[in-house]
């Protein structure tokens, strides 16, 4: 054959003859990687984000075997993520470790929480005195009792991995209210409801202020009516006079309800010349609404609902209770870790925990390096 001029076309011719029989022998199965094909590109814009997102043992295995059959950069195309994340994910399965709550060898990656601060961290997730509180306030509360020096973003991390979430439904449109330069200056006043086992709808009033977000006022009562709002807004009197004697004004904001604008509201406000008020409606007189107030209602519906009291009597306890711990103990995040009571009165503590966070950063490293990590 190899005599004849043009004979090496006939190798090719041959091999070109095979491929088209293994094309036609196999045309089912091209047929169906096709359609397979063509979901996965119709689906990979919804697959991928999850794929991103998945760190188990069986996700990367599964990729493993498809490098037996692709090549490795075709198969990290299709599922959407990078070498470095692939190799990094190998890494992190490697290196558990069943004393980090991050499966993370203490060792290889010390800047993570010590085991000793995350024990800490779960007493106060499950003290009981805390239950009422969001993660912010715990995490403000252990540093200014020196329990533990850890970033706000650590805390939401870890209290998601230890199974502590704490999240509250948040508004879909974030609007900028009334904003005090200093206490006093605005009030709220509004009353919130609790129907006790019995039946009975009892009435609950409270009067904060807007700069330090306290509770100055508040009253329960089983009948719905001004004497309630008239006693919280006495009390509200009575603690401005006694924590800012020299304050000479305030406005209060309520809202249209007609236990706020009765007779007696109005003699009391007008009787009170020290400090002089001015009530407003909100939305009608000024363009805000009564935010301030609803935000106190929720917190302290949550301490009720946490307490569930029986009676009126029991009730009347959690109220005290529950403003004492949200007044002078639980820190507040829209303080930047103070409490109502320090904002009110302007007795500030040092919150400059620079130097303590430095400490715990180094006595951390320290710790997790000297970790007994079975597999290091």
């Amino acid at each position: 054959m190899s005599s004849y001029i043009g004979h090496e076309y006939r190798s090719i011719q041959n091999e070109s003859l095979q491929l088209y029989e293994i094309l036609e022998e196999h045309k089912n199965l091209k047929r169906t990687v096709m359609i397979l094909f063509k979901v996965w590109l119709a689906l990979a814009a919804f697959i991928k984000p999850l794929l991103k997102k998945t760190d188990n043992e069986i996700f990367i295995n599964q990729l493993q075997k498809l490098f037996t059959i692709l090549p490795k950069k075709t198969v990290l195309k299709l599922t959407g993520i990078s070498i470095n994340s692939f190799y990094y994910r190998i890494h992190k399965l490697k290196t558990q470790c069943s004393l980090s709550p991050v499966s993370l060898c203490l060792k290889r990656h010390p800047l993570q929480l010590a085991v000793k601060e995350v024990n800490i961290m779960k007493v106060l997730f499950s003290d009981i005195r805390f239950a009422c509180w969001p993660v912010s306030s715990i995490a403000h509360y252990a540093r200014r009792n020196g329990l533990l020096f850890a970033s706000l973003s650590t805390w939401y991390k870890y209290s998601a991995l230890l199974g502590f979430k704490r999240r509250f439904p948040k508004p879909e449109e974030k609007t900028k209210g009334i904003v005090s330069t200093r206490p006093n200056q605005f009030l709220h006043v509004d009353t919130t409801f609790y129907t006790l086992p019995n039946g009975i709808k009892t009435a609950i009033t409270f009067v904060s202020d807007n700069f330090s977000r306290k509770i100055l006022g508040w009253s329960v009562s089983e009948k719905h009516g001004a004497d309630n709002v008239k006693a919280a807004l006495y009390m509200a009197i009575q603690t401005i006079q006694k924590f800012h004697p020299e304050h000479i004004c305030a406005t209060l904001v309520a809202d249209g309800g007609s236990e706020n604008h009765a007779v007696c509201i109005e003699e009391l406000i007008t009787s009170t010349p020290h400090p002089e008020i001015t009530k407003v409606i909100a939305l009608k007189d000024i363009a805000f609404s009564n935010s301030p107030i609803e935000a106190v209602n929720k917190i302290m519906k949550r301490y009720i609902r946490h307490d569930l009291p029986q009676s009126f009597k029991e009730l009347l306890n959690c109220i005290i209770r529950s403003i004492e711990d949200y007044n002078i103990f639980r820190p507040h995040y829209a303080l930047n870790g103070l409490t109502p009571i320090e904002a009110y009165t302007q007795k500030l503590p040092n919150m400059d925990f620079s130097e303590q966070i430095r400490q715990a950063k180094a006595m951390r490293l320290e710790q997790n390096r000297k970790s007994t990590c079975p597999k290091c």
